[in-house]
């Protein structure tokens, strides 16, 4: 599942920084609603652009999770 997290940083500054170490985990899963279940598993890479104007697509990383003490199939 994904969720949206709205940030005050542009796409570049973001990957400039290094911030997707300052993510944070959800307070709860977004699937069964248990809080403190989610740990971090790894980033994915996305492209993005600003919302509010239409410029150069960036590669960002984003922060995985993972319910804590699942039993894989």
């Amino acid at each position: 599942m994904q969720r949206i997290v709205r940030v005050v940083w542009t796409p570049e500054q973001y990957l400039e920084k290094g911030l997707e170490g300052t993510m944070g985990r959800p307070a709860e899963c977004p699937n069964c609603a248990k809080g403190q279940t989610l740990e971090a598993h790894g980033y994915y890479r996305r492209w993005v652009s600003a919302m509010e104007q239409v410029g150069p697509l960036v590669q960002i990383r984003v922060r995985r999770f993972f319910v804590a003490g699942a039993n894989a199939p």
